[in-house]
């Protein structure tokens, strides 16, 4: 699903949630959800929203059980890019998409014309969130933005979505049955939130309409519309594969390191076939999804664009390898190291910790190998005189457990208890309207009451330990589920 990048979030804004709607702890926690959705009713009409709008989306609204297990949920395994690659490519995916290029041709040439963004990044956008609208979701989007804004893990941040969403019935753009997505929230073939599609959202048939679930000129309009507003470079490519020399220095594969394509020229990058790399007067940063042994990128600014839609690593890269073959390219060169594998969540969470306990920040301990996590590795394997490329192979992982004394196993059994744990501890319950006070690393007694308020939720023994396995359940969140329009991926 799209992630609600900042930009996203701070557009169009919907009216700021009452104190009423939006109280954290205990008291929100208690509140029954009929006596939830009445507060709510009452924030919405201060919006503006009509009485009518509110009878027809909120009338008969229940709590969906399924979609508070789904936010709940936590994938148990890291994907590795040449699992997540051919979970989301596939040749069929390929034909389809070349069959909407060529069904589409007018519409694409003239959005490429109005905003610069190719027909394939679009079709290849479109492909990956809804299989070109064949899959948009079948949740009521009204109910399960309510639930999600009730006793989700982001309870203010689904509100302000529930309001939009609120503001797009009211508008008239779809009715409230008819408003259906993802157990996220997510919309319509683009599977745009509510916020971005009041901000974004363009009627490209002309209809006096924005019909982003029925309507593919809509869809499409609305995604070009949406690249162009954060900036999508005319007439630049994403990036390309390509070859590194036997001597490359893999810690120059990092997103803050940018160099022109002389100087990787230079450098001794080639082609990703062999062959010279083409000097295309720009510059850009070398990715290696994989580490050292698997496929090399040199991406350009329109990566980052992509990355913006969706913050994943592995999103951003497979659209680009999905636009090339749609425009006729054979795929990846390049291929996976032979010691390539998942990593848990609990270990990856361990190895957090590690990193985080001698002095490199890999962020809060949440189990996915993100930006943040992969720079601490990166620096780390420099430092310990590793391969320095953020891949977190069994050398590396073994050196850290070396020197920051984790275990060799984390199990349930663990009792290590780390200050980077407690901080993760913080933000979870913070995160979940638990009142933990200050992220600080110190189990203090306001932490300790949050703890045990959470536990209670959950309906678990109030003497449960704070086991990394539990401390994963509490802060569940990818990168993109922290930053924006969803995809729990990485």
């Amino acid at each position: 699903m799209m992630a609600i990048g900042a930009h996203a979030q701070h557009q169009a804004g919907p009216c700021p949630i009452t104190a009423e709607v939006s109280a954290e702890g205990d008291a929100q926690s208690s509140i029954t959800f009929a006596a939830w959705l009445d507060d709510l009713r009452e924030a919405a009409v201060r919006c503006g929203i009509s009485a009518e709008t509110l009878d027809a989306a909120l009338a008969g609204l229940v709590h969906d059980e399924k979609v508070a297990r789904l936010d709940r949920r936590q994938a148990e395994y890291n994907s590795t890019f040449s699992g997540y690659l051919r979970n989301r490519v596939s040749d069929t995916l390929v034909a389809a998409g070349r069959d909407r290029l060529a069904q589409w041709r007018p519409l694409l040439d003239r959005l490429a014309k109005e905003h610069g963004v190719p027909a394939e990044i679009l079709v290849a956008l479109w492909g990956l969130e809804s299989a070109f609208g064949q899959f948009t979701g079948d949740t009521p989007t009204i109910q399960a933005l309510a639930t999600l804004a009730h006793d989700g893990r982001r309870k203010d941040f689904y509100q302000r979505e529930l309001l939009a969403a609120l503001r797009i019935i009211d508008a008239e753009h779809i009715a409230p049955r008819q408003m259906r997505g993802s157990w996220a929230g997510a919309m319509g073939q683009p599977q745009f939130m509510p916020s971005t599609f009041l901000a974004h959202a363009r009627d490209g048939d002309g209809d006096g309409r924005i019909d982003i679930w029925d309507s593919v000129p809509d869809a499409l309009a609305s995604a070009a519309s949406y690249l162009a507003s954060i900036q999508w470079r005319r007439g630049q490519p994403w990036g390309r594969e390509v070859r590194l020399p036997p001597d490359f220095d893999a810690y120059q594969a990092r997103m803050s390191l940018t160099r022109s394509d002389r100087d990787w020229i230079h450098a001794g990058v080639h082609a990703a076939d062999g062959g010279p790399l083409r000097d295309l007067g720009l510059s850009g940063s070398i990715v290696l999804p994989s580490g050292i042994d698997g496929p090399a990128f040199l991406v350009y600014d329109n990566f980052h664009i992509i990355t913006e839609w969706n913050r994943s690593l592995f999103y951003a890269l497979t659209v680009g390898i999905l636009a090339e073959r749609l425009a006729g390219g054979q795929g990846l060169v390049g291929r996976a190291p032979l010691d390539e594998r998942r990593l848990s969540r609990e270990l990856v969470m361990a190895l957090q910790s590690g990193l985080n306990r001698v002095g490199y920040d890999a962020g809060t301990p949440d189990g996915m190998v993100g930006m943040q996590t992969r720079q601490a590795l990166r620096d780390f394997q420099r430092d310990q005189g590793l391969t320095p490329d953020a891949y977190p192979d069994d050398a590396t992982i073994a050196r850290v457990r070396q020197v920051s004394a984790l275990p060799e196993s984390a199990s349930d059994g663990d009792d290590v208890m780390t200050r980077g744990h407690i901080v993760a501890i913080q933000r979870g319950l913070n995160a979940a309207g638990y009142s933990a006070g200050i992220a600080d690393g110190i189990w203090g007694r306001r932490t300790g009451r949050a703890f045990d308020a959470w536990l209670r939720d959950q309906g678990l023994p109030m003497d449960t330990r704070p086991t990394p396995a539990l401390i994963s359940r509490l802060v569940a969140s990818s990168a993109d589920m922290r930053s924006g329009r969803v995809d729990p991926v990485r």
